[in-house]
């Protein structure tokens, strides 16, 4: 993965040992919205798709992720609980790294903690690069709609302005 990308053998073995391989059934929950962060996800095989809502609305998916992707990394860096629901799809299955083991990895003395850094800063930028440019599409057409509906505005203000004090 991205995130572990640049580090050596050795450094990833270290990784390994410090996580845990588990297990998920289709449409089973992996954390839940404003849980606390406590873990870390990558996952090896199978789907997850991260939700606002847990409803049928396909606007509520905010990302459907395969093997090789991360999640659950932002909580962590911010401390903070989780901002959506994460579901698995198919039989999944993840590496989970604690936030107590992930924070050991990322001690300063080792010279693993720098490349796990910018492979978080690396997955972040992306991510913030393709929200950026889904927001910009929205953004775009909404602009189209505003002045649509300005100039809609504008006649009906003159109607009334003609008509007014007649």
């Amino acid at each position: 993965t991205e995130v572990f990308g640049a580090l050596t053998p050795k450094e990833l073995e270290q990784v390994v040992e410090a996580g845990h391989l588990r297990e998920f059934g289709n449409k089973q929950l992996v954390y839940k919205k404003d849980a606390e962060s406590n873990a870390l996800f990558l996952i090896v095989r199978g789907k997850v798709r991260i939700m606002n809502e847990l409803e049928n609305d396909p606007s509520a998916v905010v990302a459907t992720l395969g093997p090789g992707e991360l999640f659950g990394e932002t909580s962590i860096i911010q401390t903070a609980p989780r901002s959506a629901f994460a579901i698995s799809f198919d039989k999944t299955e993840l590496f989970v790294l604690m936030k107590e083991d992930l924070q050991q990895l990322l001690d300063p003395s080792k010279p693993m903690a720098a490349k796990i850094l910018q492979g978080f800063c690396n997955v972040l930028s992306r991510r913030l690069r393709g929200s950026s440019k889904a927001a910009s599409k929205v953004f775009s057409n909404m602009g189209d709609k505003f002045k649509s509906f300005h100039e809609g505005m504008e006649k009906i203000n003159h109607y009334f302005a003609a008509n007014m004090f007649y």
